[in-house]
């Protein structure tokens, strides 16, 4: 067991806090700067590789990740070659593209790697005990502040870059979407390391609550396909097969009395289910017809036209299959103004920008994660961690645009920690 290093608990937890602040009210015209980790990052990674004589410590996913961002970055530049010769211009919705190729490659990318870069070297160098300790805080922070926003919504408006518009919890974040998915992992990994019955279900209790006010749809739908998976790999002993089941009938019933209504309304009424689903749909068409992607900064040149006719297909299906169109309106003025353009999804973000070589690396980065999971000496808690993994790339998928979603490289971080050391420390 290491023996804790007073400067790395402190990083580590400046890190994690960095990830709950996701909507600060600074320099709103960019994404990344709306959270401090676009600073805390780059400086802790460069402590990390000044500590250990400018040496990275590199293993297969970290490997990965070095690759995903050189074949991204040659891609994009390549693509933006092409656009140059062909248009004689790198300028798009009054962008340029250039500039715009590295400014995603360091919020999309580079960024990220950094995070996960840091946190994984400062968990390794951290006991499980001190982890433990500091994932509870910030669980029962988040659920603290969870409540408070509930009885006073407008009480944390100062630590948001817009007002609040709406009466779903969003915590320190942008959207529910985001804080779903954020406060759904420290929760998960605090009734991980929390070995008593009765704090187990009182952890749970609370976290469905929270859950529940916060009211992501798709997040709700991700629990329910994470179940639903997990059941149909039948891997678990009957114990878990009855609690994956009393949780399948508990978020059945939520989903199928409250979220399934409110998409339904969404799909009448509103844009956000058209705009999510034809992100969907022309990640397929860019995986068939732009197998390299269209590029980190290109992507405001091909991009527009792909979505547009995504929706156009959508929107034709629904014609044909209920007699009735679709609410485009809000497609129609992001591909007419380039602005919030984009997949509206973390891993369908990647196959937008790099094609073939974002579905390879979310795909390995997994599979490798599984794997760690699954040679892990965690014995009864390895359906916690599976649980986790799989819904937060499910979300990634189908709920959540991942620009400031930092906190998805904890759990790959400690997951890493618990196989790399035999996960011992936590029976």
């Amino acid at each position: 067991m290491p023996k804790d290093n007073g400067l790395k608990v402190i990083l580590l937890f400046i890190l994690l806090m960095s990830t709950i602040f996701t909507d600060l009210p600074f320099f709103p015209e960019k994404t990344v700067t709306h959270s401090l980790t676009f600073i805390i990052a780059p400086m802790i990674f460069l402590f990390i590789f000044l500590k250990y004589d400018f040496r990275l410590r590199l293993g297969y996913t970290t490997k990965l990740f070095i690759f995903y961002m050189l074949i991204s970055i040659v891609i994009s530049n390549i693509l933006l070659l092409y656009v140059l010769l062909k248009t004689g211009s790198l300028y798009m919705f009054g962008k340029n593209m250039f500039i715009k190729t590295f400014e995603a490659f360091f919020s999309l990318i580079l960024l990220h790697f950094f995070v996960y870069y840091s946190a994984l070297q400062l968990i390794k160098d951290i006991s499980f005990k001190t982890i433990k300790y500091m994932l509870l805080f910030m669980y029962f922070f988040l659920t603290l502040i969870a409540f408070i926003e509930y009885f006073n919504p407008d009480f944390f408006n100062f630590f948001h870059s817009s007002p609040k518009e709406y009466g779903r919890l969003r915590l320190f974040t942008m959207e529910p979407s985001h804080a779903g998915l954020l406060y759904g992992v420290y929760a998960i990994l605090a009734l991980f390391f929390v070995k008593s019955l009765y704090f187990k279900i009182l952890l749970l209790f609370c976290s469905l609550v929270v859950e529940f006010f916060i009211g992501s749809k798709g997040l709700f739908l991700t629990i329910l396909l994470t179940i639903v998976f997990l059941l149909m790999k039948n891997v678990f002993s009957i114990r878990y097969i009855i609690i994956l089941l009393i949780l399948l009938f508990i978020f059945g019933f939520i989903t199928f009395h409250y979220i399934l209504p409110s998409i339904l309304s969404d799909i009448l009424n509103f844009t956000s289910f058209a705009t999510r689903a034809s992100g969907i749909i022309s990640a397929v068409y860019i995986l068939l017809f732009y197998p390299m992607g269209t590029g980190l900064g290109t992507y405001l040149y091909f991009y527009p036209e792909i979505f547009y006719q995504s929706s156009n297909l959508l929107n034709e299906f629904f014609i044909k299959l209920f007699n009735f169109p679709l609410t485009l309106s809000e497609i129609v003025s992001i591909v007419t103004t380039g602005e919030n353009l984009g997949a509206k999804s973390g891993i369908l973000q990647s196959i937008m920008l790099t094609g073939w070589v974002g579905v390879f690396f979310w795909f390995l980065l997994y599979k490798k994660v599984k794997f760690y999971i699954n040679n892990s000496y965690i014995g009864k808690k390895r359906l916690v961690l599976h649980f986790l993994v799989l819904s937060m790339f499910i979300q990634l998928i189908i709920g959540s645009e991942y620009t400031l979603l930092y906190v998805i490289w904890l759990p790959i971080s400690i997951i890493e920690k618990l196989y790399t050391e035999g996960g011992i420390h936590v029976e």
